[in-house]
């Protein structure tokens, strides 16, 4: 299925304004994912069957966003639904606490793993009803592309506990010990623009819980699987 997408948004001065208008592939899930990779490692883009991805005009064209972004990493960022136009107008903001680094350092996380980032601790699953009563889940996770120089660190996931850690895989395109990079900002900026540019959506939509899809299998294994269900 074929579709359109004009993606909108409310701009400072209070007038809408077209992001960009894009070609929608409606695909189907499945028991497990399948990807297309460009570049070389890290200069990839995984399209995962179950994510739908919704671009954000960043640049006036393909050539100028290549010139300016096109040897950057590809990362990811999950998010809670409310957080979306915040990111989308400033950027992502910085935290001052978490794990590598001592609370007070300004830094932001990011993953090259999109499953990595849809797990429930970063992209809150929330739920609707349709007009017929049908209940779809949605995830929410964006595409980003990260300045090589500005990678601080690289370090392993997070999420899974002691016990697991030799047998649960989170994402078979990438090893455990590479799911979080870390990103450094300035003591005196709230949100990193410089080093990190937002230019997709992604966007799960399921009719059934998203912890019941393969490729979040791994989430029984996880600290915080069931956050959004508390």
């Amino acid at each position: 299925m074929f579709g359109q997408l004009v993606i909108l948004m409310k701009g400072s001065t209070g007038q809408i304004q077209l992001i960009k208008e894009v070609d929608l592939i409606i695909v189907l899930q499945v028991s497990k994912p399948i990807f297309f990779s460009l570049y070389f490692k890290y200069i990839l883009f995984f399209l995962y069957i179950g994510w739908k991805r919704f671009g954000i005009k960043v640049a006036e064209d393909d050539k100028e966003f290549d010139a300016r972004w096109g040897s950057w990493y590809v990362a990811y960022h999950g998010t809670a639904s409310e957080n979306a136009s915040k990111i989308l107008t400033s950027g992502l903001k910085v935290s001052t606490k978490g794990c590598f680094y001592d609370v007070g350092v300004p830094r932001v996380y990011v993953s090259p793993s999109i499953e990595y980032c849809g797990h429930p601790r970063y992209a809150r699953p929330w739920k609707q009803a349709k007009k017929n009563g049908q209940i779809f889940w949605y995830q929410l996770v964006f595409q980003c592309r990260v300045n090589p120089e500005s990678v601080n660190m690289i370090g392993p996931e997070t999420l899974i506990p002691p016990e697991y850690k030799q047998t649960v895989k989170i994402d078979q395109n990438f090893d455990n010990h590479e799911l979080e990079w870390i990103i450094l900002g300035n003591e005196d900026e709230q949100f990193i623009k410089k080093d990190i540019v937002c230019y997709g959506l992604m966007m799960r939509m399921s009719n059934v819980d998203p912890k019941t899809l393969a490729p979040c299998g791994w989430w029984k294994y996880s600290l915080h699987a069931n956050i959004y269900q508390e």
